[in-house]
């Protein structure tokens, strides 16, 4: 694995604790596995979205110098969504404007808003965001249907 400096290990270490203590967290998400620089979590799809019942696994790659540059975060299990592209890789803010301050906590909050307001980043996905806009019922269906298939 890539080296990573020590004290971007003790961040990590005191991140872990402070997404471990939280309850929304906690609900809501799974650390699979820590085996820096890599996190691998899963997470249930929030009720009331179409995304409701699945199971989606995450990749958290952390750079050598983190948090003086933001993590990768790559979904493992596809997701129709208009800010996360074929490959996985969600739009969130908060990785283009990432400041040593933000942590994981933040970053799994922000994803879990990004699957209950697909309106909330920029879009990476055009032809999605255009179905969500104009005919939101197919959009619905379709991520509905990407759920059972691949997030089971």
């Amino acid at each position: 694995s890539q080296y990573l400096d020590s004290t971007c290990l003790l961040r990590l270490e005191k991140e872990l604790k402070n997404v471990s203590k939280d309850e929304f967290i906690q609900d809501h998400f799974l650390i699979d596995q820590v085996e820096e620089p890599e996190w691998l979590v899963s997470f249930r799809g929030p009720r009331g979205t179409p995304y409701e019942g699945g199971l989606f696994k995450m990749r958290i790659i952390f750079p050598s110098n983190y948090p003086m540059e933001p993590p990768y975060i790559k979904f493992l299990t596809q997701i129709y969504h208009p800010s996360i592209n074929e490959e996985g890789i969600p739009c969130l803010g908060l990785l283009s404007k990432w400041t040593a301050a933000t942590d994981i906590r933040q970053i799994l909050l922000s994803i879990s808003c990004l699957l209950h307001d697909p309106l909330m980043e920029d879009p990476h996905m055009t032809e999605r965001l255009a179905l969500f806009q104009k005919d939101r019922n197919r959009y619905m269906k379709t991520a509905r249907d990407w759920t059972r298939k691949y997030a089971n």
